[in-house]
């Protein structure tokens, strides 16, 4: 009789330990995206790594991402003129890079990201060694700054004249501390389109993504971006993101899947992110 309740009791426990096993929730997957944010970095996957296959296979290189990236403070967020940043974001890890500047003394546009900071001093010391001189123009921009600039210049020159060259108040990636504009002294440290033809420009067309920087406006992707062509303005996305978009020939927006609102596409008059501070053109003229 004993035997008999044993044998029940250990049938019973075994079943018991089964289910438990198999219907107790389990952590989150990786793979899980948090609506609106997407990490691509390998630091950054956490609960919000996920992206899927654009053909629909498992034959292709080709993926693109479930969800915008959002989220202020990651590496990979999308910054342009339909996503922007918090008019209180400001980022926490502000660095300056160890790199020569076109303007002596201390300013905000000399600051960047911590990451973004050191890949910039790797990339300009590597241009250094093949004897190549790329200096720093403009980093990080507040909120509050560009909204005194966006301003300024509506009450100069006009509204239209005004989008032309400058972003509105939290659409500027200068904000993200994720972007720097460059140039070299054999233009004057000049941000035009003169720069894509130097050796500086044309290293940092060819070897930006090897320290995870892209070239953000890139030519013939106007239309996506929403601004010109920029040869001078590079942004740090991680060297995986940089990487593939390089060899895709992606902008972001495209990795993103992301389609402008007809305000942009219709927007034939691409602007520049730069600061018309900065624009010899536009001060030339104005």
């Amino acid at each position: 009789m004993k035997k008999s309740i044993l044998a029940v009791a250990s049938i019973l426990i075994i079943c018991f330990v089964t289910y438990s096993f198999f219907t107790t929730p389990k952590t989150q997957a990786s793979n899980s995206p948090y609506e609106n944010e997407y990490y691509y970095n390998e630091d950054q996957l956490g609960d919000n790594y996920s992206m899927i296959d654009a053909s629909g296979s498992n034959t292709t290189n080709e993926k693109t991402t479930t969800y915008i990236d959002t989220k202020p403070s990651s590496l990979t967020v999308l910054v342009n003129k339909e996503y922007g940043l918090p008019s209180d974001y400001i980022p926490q890890d502000l660095e300056i890079p160890v790199i020569t500047f076109s303007f002596p003394g201390y300013s905000e546009k000399k600051l960047m990201r911590k990451d973004a900071c050191e890949a910039l001093v790797r990339l300009v010391n590597a241009a250094k060694d093949e004897g190549l001189d790329i200096y720093g123009v403009s980093g990080y921009r507040s909120y509050d700054r560009q909204l005194s600039i966006y301003t300024k210049n509506i009450q100069k020159n006009g509204v239209e004249q005004t989008n032309l060259y400058s972003a509105k108040a939290g659409h500027s990636e200068h904000q993200s501390g994720l972007a720097m504009d460059v140039s070299t002294q054999s233009i004057h440290n000049r941000l035009d389109e003169t720069f894509a033809a130097t050796p500086e420009g044309k290293f940092i067309a060819n070897h930006a993504y090897e320290y995870g920087f892209i070239l953000r406006y890139p030519k013939d992707k106007s239309e996506i971006t929403g601004y010109a062509y920029e040869p001078w303005h590079i942004r740090y996305v991680g060297t995986q993101l940089a990487s593939y978009l390089y060899e895709n020939n992606l902008c972001l927006e495209e990795y993103y899947n992301y389609s402008p609102s007809d305000t942009v596409s219709n927007d034939t008059a691409y602007g520049t992110a730069i600061d018309v501070e900065e624009h010899v053109d536009y001060n030339e003229e104005n």
